[in-house]
């Protein structure tokens, strides 16, 4: 089985933050490979003595990795030799890049434009004028893109070699994509034509990949301007020394319009991605296509380790909508016989071409999974190119099961096993080589069966989720302090760590403490519990004063939770007053009764310092000496207040004036109850005084 190094599967499970174990290593390291892998499969290029028939079927499905950094799109071929492409081709020049005009919105998709200038005509007729080329794929203003896998991006000031057809509308499209895309290089010194050179010198060195000629420039020019070269007689190879490795680092894979990964975030939701098919068929398919299309896309819903969810719908539309520049899914298509002619040319079972090219539309804005940060795909299509009969039929359809499997996984974000420059030659018997996703058709009847080393890279990508924590934060106290400020931390924690990232949104609310009296500093915003972690904290800031008041409480609230079951998605902070009250007391009084009516008696109410709150205590008369049964005074009761700032208050006892001759009498007055303060002397004495002479009765002897 050929993996990356153990170094790049260290970095990789660091930068990724890869939790769980998987059933083995071997399948870890492979899941890690695909997701990664950016370089689809190798050219396949004949060399003049091989017979045509001797032709392997491959794919050149640049990688849809979710977690990789560019993408590259499903685009299956038989590759061709040189003589069958000009055959095919009703123009072949060479040309420069003078500009790229950006994406445009076609029936059958987005494309991007290129302005070129016209170099030399080497077979068939163009008038000498600036040309514009079409290639699948690309992005419009409104953020709308379409990914077009192992189709080239070029790049303004690039030299070419196109072989190509021109549309009605007189715009080229390259012969069968990109196998008719060539781009001059310099190696050594020498003008020479590769269909693209990676620049990954370490890129190793793949099955077949010999058949990745370099072409002498001049040789080439010269050999496709003579129509009575032999089609076997192809003196332009280079196969020095000095060429070896640059026959190494083939690759269809040019950079892409988009930095990001793409990902279809709608698997999280358990929302299908359903497929139809086009009206009309290729009348060399003779087995059944729909069973073809149900077949792969059960094989990827019957995997129990992913989310996936992946059908096919047994009916046909006529015209689904493939302009892809809305943001919105029209659904996902399975096109036939290239029924918009995005693939210039038709396959040759004799002599090879496209069999299919297709990829995810998606948007621009960027959603986060798991730490990382994606494009969302919204739609997604295939396109079958006309005349594939010969190889789909095989096996009783089986093949061409096969055929659709490879294409929907790479849609979905699988990447090759093995057999490509990215992941090495497939080593016989081993788990990658058996996997369906390998570069190379099995063609062996197989048919849309998934094996091992897809299944584990299928759960890397799309793992059903475990049982979500339980969310919850916590409360907090915090003295406030005389001035600046104190910090309040909450703890957001979880019951278990999970693979997922857990998010969640956060705001401060007023209790008793609020932001209009300063006590506390409102805050808001968002958080993440990374994945493998389990908690993470939100400050508030609490403002200090001098002001005697109650302890005071404002709350913290937790909303849109991710990945994790709130369960107490409320925390209360508590500010805790740290000034000490002032504190109460009464004094005493008296009065003198009278002989009749009434008099008050008045007490006063003092604080020993004044407050920044009401003050209030409650307060009762009782009986000493003095008792309201006989009169001598009115019960007294309720709440004496001093407000704000405020240091005394006064309570009345209304007295009742006699003529009886009787001593000092007294009663109470006690508080009880205080608020905002204590009490340091809460009974008043009251002592009413009498006033009635007294007689004296003498006896004289």
């Amino acid at each position: 089985m050929v993996c990356v190094d153990s170094a790049r599967v260290q970095r990789l499970l660091n930068t990724m933050r890869l939790l769980g174990k998987r059933s083995s290593t071997i399948n870890l390291r492979c899941a890690i490979r695909r997701a990664q892998a950016l370089v689809p499969a190798p050219i396949y290029q004949q060399e003049p003595a091989m017979s045509r028939f001797r032709f392997g079927l491959t794919f050149l499905l640049g990688l849809a990795a979710l977690l990789s950094t560019d993408l590259a799109l499903p685009y299956s071929y038989t590759m061709m030799r040189d003589a069958d492409l000009r055959a095919q081709a009703p123009v072949v020049y060479t040309a420069r890049v003078e500009a790229v005009l950006g994406g445009f919105a076609t029936p059958g998709g987005i494309e991007t434009r290129y302005r070129l200038s016209l170099g030399n005509v080497l077979q068939g007729r163009l008038r000498d004028r600036p040309i514009v080329l079409a290639l699948p794929g690309g992005e419009l203003p409104n953020g709308a893109g379409q990914m077009a896998y192992g189709v080239p991006t070029l790049k303004a000031g690039e030299r070419v070699l196109l072989f190509a057809a021109v549309r009605r509308d007189g715009i080229h499209q390259a012969m069968q994509l990109s196998l008719g895309v060539f781009f001059e290089q310099t190696v050594g010194g020498q003008r020479v034509y590769m269909r693209y050179l990676d620049a990954d010198s370490a890129t190793p060195k793949s099955r077949n990949s010999s058949y990745q000629r370099v072409r002498d420039a001049a040789g080439f020019e010269m050999w496709l301007r003579d129509a009575d070269a032999a089609p076997d007689d192809a003196p332009y190879f280079l196969d020095g020394p000095a060429f070896a490795n640059e026959q190494a680092k083939f690759n269809l894979l040019r950079d892409t319009t988009s930095t990001q990964p793409i990902r279809w975030f709608q698997f999280d939701t358990n929302t299908a991605l359903l497929w139809v098919s086009t009206v009309g068929s290729d009348p060399t398919i003779t087995a059944n296509r729909f069973t073809m299309l149900t077949n792969a896309a059960n094989a990827l819903t019957n995997d129990a380790g992913s989310r996936l969810t992946v059908t096919h719908a047994s009916g046909t539309i006529a015209s689904p909508d493939t302009h892809c520049n809305d943001l919105v899914s029209d659904g996902h298509s399975v096109l036939w016989n290239d029924p918009l002619n995005q693939l210039a040319g038709s396959y040759s079972c004799a002599g090879g071409g496209t069999l299919a090219f297709g990829g995810p539309c998606y948007s621009n804005a960027l959603q986060n999974s798991n730490g990382q940060q994606y494009h969302n795909a919204f739609e997604g299509r295939i396109t079958v190119q006309d005349g594939v009969g010969c190889e789909f039929n095989g096996n009783s359809g089986a093949d061409g099961a096969e055929v659709m499997l490879h294409e929907m996984g790479h849609v979905v974000g699988l990447a090759h096993s093995c057999g490509d420059s990215a992941t090495g030659s497939c080593s016989g018997g081993s788990a990658a080589d058996n996997a369906i996703m390998r570069a190379f058709a099995h063609l062996d009847g197989r048919g849309a069966t998934l094996q091992p080393d897809d299944l584990a890279a299928l759960t890397f990508v799309y793992p059903v989720p475990a049982v979500p924590p339980n969310l919850t934060i916590s409360d907090v106290s915090v003295t406030e302090g005389n001035a600046g400020t104190t910090t309040a931390t909450f703890t957001v924690s979880l019951s278990a760590a999970t693979n997922q990232a857990v998010t969640f949104n956060f705001a401060t609310a007023d209790g008793t403490a609020t932001t209009a009296n300063s006590d506390y500093v409102s805050s808001s915003g968002s958080r993440n519990i990374a994945a493998g972690q389990t908690s993470t904290t939100i400050n508030v800031t609490v403002n200090g004063d001098t002001a005697i008041e109650a302890n005071e409480t404002f709350v913290v609230n937790l909303t849109n939770v991710v990945n994790a079951v709130a369960v107490d998605a409320q925390g209360t902070g508590t500010i805790t007053n740290d000034d000490v009250p002032p504190t109460l007391s009464i004094n005493d009084a008296s009065v003198t009764e009278g002989n009749a009516g009434t008099k008050l008696m008045t007490f006063t109410v003092s604080l020993s310092a004044a407050s920044s709150q009401l003050v209030t205590a409650t307060f009762n008369s009782a009986n000493g000496t003095a008792t309201t049964a006989n009169a001598d005074y009115l019960v007294a009761s309720g709440l004496v207040s001093l407000p704000a700032g405020q240091l005394s208050a006064s309570v009345n006892v209304t007295i009742n004036g006699d003529t009886a001759q009787e001593a000092d009498e007294t009663l109470f007055v006690n508080l009880s109850s205080p608020s905002n303060a204590t009490l340091a002397d809460g009974q008043g004495l009251g002592t009413i005084l009498d006033d009635d002479n007294r007689i004296f009765a003498h006896s004289f002897e």
